[in-house]
């Protein structure tokens, strides 16, 4: 058993792979091991720093934390990696709630992210999702031709943003839907729960 965040898990199978997404389930992507094993020689590079080391990868990772002050490895990571959009109109609008899903801090997810207001068309936002964390009903979107939603456009998502708020989504699914922001048509995800016995 493994516990991914506050909800624990039992892992079947274990994928690596260098981009893309995986439904249901958490891909550990290539930069998330390079991102674990930089933190690990940081943390004890006091003690591990003068150690010589027969492999060459241990040894250059040794490297990397001796360069680690002049160039961060974590933002070089992301920099690589394209960027998308996602409509919140939920707990995702708390700046709070957000950072701490993606592990990061608020002033981190200021800095990478841009927050903008939009609306999405042909959608109303209804309240008919049980939730056990919140021991109430929460927000869900069903279409209306009539209707549109309020909410929040947060851009400059990786995929490994995606894939961390996926984990904490369910049982919503993550689709791909046009919000207008500054009377613009955007492109962006958003997490909607289909199911018709919604609870």
């Amino acid at each position: 058993m493994h516990k991914f965040g506050q909800v624990p898990v039992r892992i079947r199978k274990m994928v690596f792979c260098s981009e893309g997404f995986a439904k249901k389930a958490f891909t550990l992507h290539f930069s998330h091991m390079i991102q674990f094993m930089y933190e690990r020689f940081k943390t004890f590079q006091s003690t591990k720093i003068r150690v010589g080391y027969i492999d060459p990868i241990l040894s250059f990772f040794k490297l990397i934390t001796r360069i680690a002050e002049k160039f961060s490895l974590e933002t070089r990571i992301r920099q690589r990696h394209p960027r998308f959009n996602l409509f919140v109109y939920g707990v995702l609008m708390n700046k709070e709630i957000l950072a701490e899903r993606l592990r990061m801090t608020i002033d981190e997810i200021n800095k990478e992210f841009r927050f903008r207001k939009a609306v999405l068309k042909g959608w109303k936002r209804i309240a008919n999702v049980y939730s056990y964390t919140y021991q109430g009903y929460v927000f869900n979107l069903c279409k209306d031709e009539k209707s549109s939603v309020e909410g929040i456009l947060i851009s400059g998502l990786t995929y490994e943003d995606l894939l961390r708020l996926d984990q904490y989504e369910v049982p919503y699914t993550r689709e791909e839907v046009s919000v207008f922001c500054n009377e613009r048509p955007v492109k962006a995800f958003v997490y909607v729960y289909k199911e018709k016995n919604a609870r």
